[in-house]
C-alpha cells in the first residue's frame, strides 16, 4: 500500500514536471523571428539573417542595435590573462512594449569567439563598464551597455545570440568581425 502511494507521488510529480516544461515551451514560442532595422531602412524578415554594427534587431518587445566593438587590454585594477584581450560590443536595447521587461546579460545572451562558447566576463575594465546590460528597463525607456568577454588577442569573430526573453526560442545573431 505505501508503495502504491509513493509510486503514484512520483508519477504525479514527473506529469508536473513534464506539465511545466510543456508550458514553458509554449509560452516561449509564440514570438515571431526579429525584424532588421538599419538607420533609414524598413524592417525585414531576419528569420535567416545576421546582424551587424548599427544593425537593430527588433522584437515583439524589445529593440537591441549593436552600437560598437571596443577591445582592451585592461586598466590598472583588472588586466586580461596573458595572450588575451577584452572585447565588448557595446548594445542598446529599447523597450516598445507597454510593461516593465527584465534584462538579464546572463540569460539573454550567448557569446562565441571564433566558434568557442565564451562566458560574460562580470567585472570589465573601466572602459568597457560603461553601463550594464542588466535590470528592469521601463516601458519607453533604454539602455546601453557592454556585453564583455575575454578572447585570444588573435580572435578575428564574435557571435552574440540574443534573446528577447529567456523564455523565448526566438534570437537575433550579431556577428562582428575584428
Amino acid at each position: 500500500m505505501k508503495r502504491t502511494k509513493r509510486i503514484r507521488k512520483v508519477l504525479a510529480g514527473v506529469l508536473v514536471f513534464i506539465l511545466a516544461i510543456s508550458l514553458s515551451t509554449a509560452c516561449g514560442s509564440t514570438e515571431e523571428s526579429p525584424k532588421k532595422e538599419a538607420a533609414d531602412t524598413t524592417s525585414s524578415d531576419a528569420s535567416e539573417e545576421t546582424f551587424g554594427l548599427n544593425e537593430t534587431a527588433a522584437f515583439e518587445t524589445l529593440k537591441m542595435t549593436a552600437l560598437e566593438m571596443k577591445e582592451s587590454q585592461g586598466d590598472e585594477y583588472i588586466k586580461a590573462d596573458e595572450g588575451k584581450v577584452f572585447v565588448g560590443v557595446k548594445f542598446r536595447i529599447e523597450n516598445i512594449s507597454d510593461s516593465d521587461e527584465v534584462i538579464s546579460s546572463i540569460l539573454l545572451f550567448n557569446a562565441y569567439v571564433d566558434g568557442t562558447k565564451m562566458d560574460v566576463n562580470l567585472m570589465p575594465p573601466g572602459d568597457l563598464s560603461d553601463g550594464t546590460l542588466d535590470g528592469t528597463l521601463a516601458a519607453g525607456k533604454s539602455m546601453e551597455g557592454y556585453y564583455v568577454v575575454q578572447a585570444g588577442s588573435e580572435w578575428s569573430e564574435i557571435q552574440l545570440d540574443v534573446q528577447s526573453s529567456w523564455l523565448s526560442n526566438t534570437k537575433a545573431e550579431f556577428v562582428i568581425t575584428k
